[in-house]
């Protein structure tokens, strides 16, 4: 259950009042967490940091916490005009083109503020993905994606704690580059179990090339095998990772000599779940997930009901028989 408290506070440029929400309680369940650090939750308002003042003659970039508490209003100025104006904050935010607007203007003339804006701008670009508005990007909102991604990097020249290693290494693979990424990913040491997971996660994304902002919960982490006797590589599920009860197992597929992964437990053959599962869990071309149809498991390839379990840590290479697989070091202990 979310509590909010609410605070009347004024634009500290011209007085413009606005109604603010504090104090919510978050319930995780309802969040989804994605690599750019945008989280998306129902359990509470959203509200930027940073406001556009809605004062038409004013219109000034404020953060809100340099705005002024104002007192509660008494019974006296139960009909005061600028009471009437109050502008509410509960689910505000700043546009794309508002806030590449403020880029040019006095707040964005100090640093950490155009972090701040540019961050916001980050995360309106990838809305574009994370609402599946279109495909991808546009050529255009591409374009301005990346040049401020590569601003954004540039500003992060101070790297204090993990979680700044993680961001300006997923901007790195946003921009596509990727060992850039990785190795700033291999820097990191002596994070939490949380921030491994996150850190993990998009090193898997950097090492698959894959450069579009995902769902942390929906996004599977991925190793990477060789044969020690032709180095056929494979890129699968790392099961010890899946944190579900749909059962995902490994299996081999006689008809196509290809390694596939399945949801054993998820029957449902919908299309549109299996368009969803190819784009959430980064399925290769080469070894794709499987998905289910009339409760049969089946190759997503070739269709074949011809599958068999594959342990990749016991079994021997797929491609020349002779060999056994071996992962290749990301972050296997």
């Amino acid at each position: 259950m979310s509590q909010a408290n609410f605070k009347i506070l004024s634009c500290p440029y011209c007085g413009q009042l606005y109604e603010n929400v504090s104090n919510v309680s978050l319930s995780i369940n309802e969040e989804d967490y994605y690599s750019d650090g945008f989280v998306s939750s129902i359990s509470y308002l959203k509200i930027q940091s940073i406001v556009k003042c809605v004062n038409t003659s004013c219109g000034k970039i404020f953060n809100l916490n340099d705005a002024q508490v104002v007192p509660k209003m008494g019974l006296d100025e139960l009909f005061d005009p600028k009471w009437v104006n109050v502008f509410r904050l509960g689910g505000y935010e700043m546009q794309a083109e508002d806030l590449e607007a403020a880029l040019a203007s006095e707040y964005c003339k100090i640093a950490e503020n155009e972090k701040k804006v540019r961050t916001f701008l980050l995360w309106k670009y990838n809305n574009g993905i994370r609402k599946a508005i279109e495909p991808g990007f546009s050529p255009e909102i591409k374009q301005k994606a990346l040049a401020n991604a590569e601003k954004l990097i540039t500003l992060l020249d101070e790297l204090i704690i993990v979680q700044d290693y993680i961001f300006k290494a997923e901007l790195y693979r946003e921009c596509g580059q990727f060992d850039q990424c990785i190795n700033l990913l291999l820097a990191i040491k002596n994070e939490s179990g949380k921030e491994r997971i996150v850190k993990e996660k998009i090193f898997s994304a950097a090492k698959l090339k894959y450069d579009r902002v995902f769902c942390m919960p929906y996004f599977l982490i991925k190793k990477e095998y060789k044969c020690v006797h032709c180095d056929d590589e494979v890129f699968l599920f790392d099961l010890d990772k899946i944190q579900s009860n749909k059962g995902f197992k490994h299996y081999y597929c006689k008809t196509e000599n290809i390694i596939v992964n399945a949801a054993t437990l998820d029957i449902n053959p919908n299309p549109s779940y299996l368009q969803m599962s190819h784009e959430e869990y980064l399925c290769t071309i080469n070894y794709s997930d499987i998905h289910i149809s009339k409760e049969k498991i089946v190759c997503n390839i070739c269709n074949s009901e011809d599958l068999v379990l594959f342990n990749i840590d016991l079994q021997k290479c797929i491609k020349c028989g002779l060999g056994n697989y071996v992962p290749v070091k990301w972050f296997i202990d």
